[in-house]
């Protein structure tokens, strides 16, 4: 069950269409800092959040099978989704390597969340 009056949600809830919204956006290449070469590892650690977020707002309660099971087709579901939506964003392309990193950030990330 998910509790909408919880903050734990809330962030969750925020940090996800901050993952869907941000990539949409255009930014001046000369104005930022290229990210190109550290790709994977930006995809890591942003999906390393989203699974220590998602695992902290089921963590309200004990965690259950269900929950267990209902995260992992998450943590496979949502970056499919995400790298799916790029290939309609100019200038951004779907990278199956982005996908691998997305999820192993996720993992991880709930194995922390877990663990801690």
């Amino acid at each position: 069950m998910i509790y909408l009056l919880s903050k734990r949600t809330w962030i969750l809830i925020f940090y996800v269409l901050l993952i869907i919204f941000l990539p949409t956006q255009q930014f001046n290449a000369s104005k930022t800092i290229s990210l190109f070469r550290f790709d994977k590892i930006v995809h890591f650690f942003e999906y390393m959040v989203l699974g220590f977020l998602m695992i902290n707002m089921l963590t309200i309660n004990r965690m259950s099978k269900t929950k267990w099971y209902l995260s992992i087709l998450f943590f496979l579901i949502f970056p499919a989704i995400d790298e799916f939506l790029q290939s309609f964003i100019p200038n951004r392309t779907p990278d199956i390597y982005d996908y691998y990193a997305d999820i192993l950030g996720c993992f991880v990330g709930a194995y922390i969340r877990n663990n801690i």
